[in-house]
């Protein structure tokens, strides 16, 4: 997280435990989905793109 804020990719008020949480709350929010990996992968996709900033 130090690089990606150092880097300006990232919000410096996110941090490495809100990513695991939110990463967790994924996992079990899925886990007895008809097709688990695919939703994971697009509930993550919409987190990154909720944390990234504005691309220009």
């Amino acid at each position: 997280m130090r690089r990606a804020v150092g880097a300006g990719v990232a919000p410096s008020e996110v941090t490495s435990s809100d990513l695991l949480t939110l990463i967790t709350g994924i996992v079990l929010a899925t886990e007895h989905r008809r097709d688990p990996a695919a939703e994971a992968d697009r509930l993550l996709a919409l987190v990154v793109q909720g944390i990234s900033p504005p691309r220009e």
